[in-house]
């Protein structure tokens, strides 16, 4: 009887670490990448602390002699735009060590019922065209906007322990349709406080809260020349994937073309291609006529390169039916 019911336990035993180990296998390449992402992330965390230490909020106003005023401590610009300094009723904004990223290059906003909204880059624009009232636009991926959502915008200046808060008065398509059906891309665009519009952010945090944890900090991009001519035609590229194939040739020839025809310089971002590839792009990099951006797939999209190019070959042809 004791040896049948050891028997039992060792059999059991042995089909439970089978079970693991074939776990293990079906899901290595996912493994990998979670521990990988997870090391980056410190990696990564570290490097902010030591640039922007803990950008800790104090509870001063950007300037005594102009006051907020009102219940809300709001100065109105006008109908749709309300700004506000972080006040001394604001005590418990997070710092840099609470940012949470996704997949190295993408950082996070929480949302209710555990939606997410990514945060992939965020640029200051001050064209001709907005007249002297300039905007912090941020790329971001996330579902559909409920109509009852309202998001604001800390801009963060440089020397400044405050943020000053910006009401978002624009999100629009980023992609002319949908490219996933849980996610898609928009632009969140919110007004720098014309008071300041000569000031130019330094970073910027994204959140659903005036006053409250923020788990996300932007670098503002700002590539504007001060001195030297405006160019007149680029071209930006969508994400290259070619994890397997040489282009090398053809993407030679298509560079050369667009620089032929008058083109200053392509824009491209970056999956993960052949190394051929790598080599081309590198030269047009190093001679100034191309800038090349890594990118990854945000939130439980696979990033592993050949299940990820599997993963958008399939959502393009998904995307065709």
């Amino acid at each position: 009887f004791v040896e049948m019911k050891l028997g039992q336990i060792l059999r059991i035993g042995f089909s439970a670490l089978l079970l693991i180990v074939v776990l293990l296998l079906l899901f290595y390449n996912r493994i990998v990448e979670i521990i990988g992402t997870t090391f980056y992330s410190f990696y990564k965390l570290n490097s902010y602390n030591n640039f922007y230490t803990e950008l800790q909020v104090t509870a001063r106003l950007l300037d005594h002699q102009h006051q907020l005023s009102g219940e809300n401590n709001s100065i109105t610009a006008n109908s749709s735009h309300h700004y506000r300094v972080i006040g001394s009723d604001c005590t418990h904004v997070s710092n840099v060590k609470q940012i949470l990223y996704s997949n190295i290059y993408w950082q996070i906003m929480i949302r209710p019922k555990h939606t997410s909204v990514f945060l992939y880059s965020s640029y200051y624009d001050n064209r001709t065209l907005l007249n002297n009232n300039p905007v912090i636009r941020t790329i971001t991926i996330f579902k559909k906007l409920s109509k009852h959502d309202i998001i604001y915008c800390y801009l963060w200046f440089a020397n400044d322990s405050y943020a000053i808060i910006s009401r978002i008065t624009l999100i629009s398509r980023a992609s002319w349709k949908e490219f996933w059906p849980q996610k898609n891309s928009y632009i969140i665009t919110c007004p720098v406080p014309h008071k300041i519009r000569h000031k130019i952010p330094l970073s910027v945090s994204i959140s659903r809260n005036t006053c409250g944890p923020i788990t996300n900090l932007l670098p503002v991009v700002n590539n504007k020349p001060e001195n030297s001519l405006k160019k007149d035609f680029a071209i930006c590229i969508k994400a290259l994937d070619y994890v397997d194939v040489d282009i090398s040739l053809y993407m030679v020839e298509w560079l050369e073309l667009l620089f032929l025809m008058g083109v200053d310089k392509v824009f491209a971002y970056e999956y993960t291609v052949h190394s051929n590839i790598s080599r081309v792009l590198q030269h047009y990099v190093d001679i100034g006529r191309l800038l090349v951006t890594p990118i990854t797939l945000p939130g439980d999209a696979p990033n592993d390169p050949v299940q990820r190019h599997k993963y958008l070959e399939k959502t393009k042809y998904d995307d065709k039916k």
